[in-house]
């Protein structure tokens, strides 16, 4: 949707376009969008009494002009001081030289965009660029302080002036070391066995149980604990005929203890540890 009341529309017939910031031709004073601003492009009537004195820059895209100085000479120095002297048409800012220049109030600021202009600070009478035109940026002698920002400031100088520090007291809280190994939570290491638990295929995903077995000294699994996982369904003699199958441990539970002490030593698995 266009705002008919910011900006101006483009006085070229064949583009009378909607612009912001148009930009007024020096030569016919006539006013321009970005894309027609410049004499060129928009046909200019009164050009060709300043065609031969007025150069284009090719850096920053503005005119130049020099009295009584070569073209060559004039983009030379115009390009030496940042594209910032020797703008057309000149402007009210006068440097000590004599030559004419753009700048903002703020020092060592050369932002101001000749083609928008400056913005005007009514509190204390300076020219500023954009981005210093607020007077919070430009620091202004004359900035009034919101009455509530300046009462939460007084109390919180007034709050920290009454409430010191103690000097006892330590400023800082530091974070107490963990000594010992941070035990992981059930799910995660249930999580884990799942990856590496080896079983039956045939056992279904729903009876499974998940476990780690520590086989004894004669198995080929000594001293390690394996994840498995084993049918929860199946009765205890069942299980440890496969466990021993699967760590090739001498099987001699189906003899009693009277028949077989040896069976003591051998032939039954140490340890199983549930998750």
């Amino acid at each position: 949707m266009e705002l008919p009341h910011v900006g101006g529309h483009c006085s070229l017939p064949t583009c009378n376009s909607l612009d912001f910031l148009p930009i007024n031709c020096p030569f016919c004073k006539a006013r321009f969008c970005g894309d027609h601003r410049l004499p060129l492009d928009h046909q200019c009537i009164a050009w060709k009494s300043r065609d031969k004195q007025v150069e284009l820059c090719p850096q920053c895209q503005q005119l130049v002009y020099l009295e009584n100085t070569a073209p060559e000479d004039m983009l030379e120095k115009h390009t030496a001081s940042d594209c910032q002297l020797y703008l057309y048409p000149p402007t009210s800012t006068t440097m000590p030289n004599g030559s004419t220049a753009i700048q903002c109030a703020v020092e060592k600021c050369r932002d101001l965009n000749p083609r928008i202009g400056p913005a005007h600070c009514v509190a204390c009478d300076q020219d500023f660029c954009l981005k210093h035109r607020y007077q919070v940026k430009h620091s202004c002698p004359q900035l009034q302080i919101d009455p509530k920002e300046a009462r939460r400031l007084a109390a919180k100088e007034k709050l920290a002036k009454t409430f010191k520090p103690s000097p006892s007291a330590p400023t800082t809280i530091k974070p107490t070391s963990i000594t010992g190994t941070k035990k992981s939570s059930p799910m995660v290491e249930l999580m884990k066995i799942k990856a590496k638990a080896k079983g039956l295929t045939a056992v279904p995903m729903a009876s499974r149980m998940y476990l780690y077995i520590e086989f004894p000294q004669d198995s080929i699994f000594a001293g390690q604990q394996k994840p498995m996982y084993l049918d929860k369904y199946n009765r205890v003699g069942k299980t440890l005929d496969m466990l021993a199958d699967h760590g090739r441990v001498k099987n001699e539970n189906n003899l009693l203890l009277s028949d077989h002490d040896e069976v003591k030593k051998q032939g039954r698995l140490k340890k199983v540890t549930k998750v």
